[in-house]
């Protein structure tokens, strides 16, 4: 082999390691998002349902299926549960012929996704502060919180004075 060859050769396995590395940041980063809406309470087929929903726009249970690799009757239940929650929006689409029409699912943005939870979670959070308890005489007696558990969420953005920008 001449030097050129050489250099070939090592340019086309530095592209394949590349591309490797790339593969493997791509799917680091998917498990790290549904790491995060497992946290959320979504489930593993719902969070791979809803991942992928976000990422492609809008699909049929059966799109969803495949490109998140779950069971078809998984998909439908999933979207179906996703649906009756207000986390995806669905649609029945006019198609030709006999038969029943497919829904279209619309995943609802992730930022209206985390207000969401988070209405939950301060829902939740205030109801178990109404257990905090002071025994007297025997008696258990229920403190009410004096203000209700808010969880904010704030941007980490900067702002910036041009919008523009």
């Amino acid at each position: 082999m001449n030097k050129d060859e050489n250099l070939r050769e090592e340019i086309d396995r530095l592209q394949g390691e590349i591309e490797q590395l790339k593969f493997e940041k791509k799917e680091q980063e998917e498990e790290k998002i549904l790491r995060a809406l497992r946290w959320l309470n979504l489930g593993e087929a719902k969070a791979k349902a809803y991942l992928y929903l976000v990422k492609k726009g809008q699909a049929t249970a059966e799109q969803v299926a495949q490109g998140a690799d779950l069971y078809p009757t998984t998909a439908r239940e999933v979207l179906t549960k996703m649906a009756e929650s207000h986390i995806v929006q669905r649609e029945k689409l006019d198609t030709e012929g006999a038969g029943r029409k497919p829904f279209l699912y619309t995943a609802i943005p992730p930022s209206e996704l985390i207000r969401k939870r988070a209405h939950e979670i301060e829902q939740t959070l205030s109801t178990l502060l109404r257990l905090e308890f002071l025994r007297k005489e025997g008696e258990i007696k229920f403190k009410t919180p004096l203000l209700p558990i808010q969880v904010e969420i704030k941007s980490t953005r900067k702002k910036s004075e041009n919008p523009s920008e």
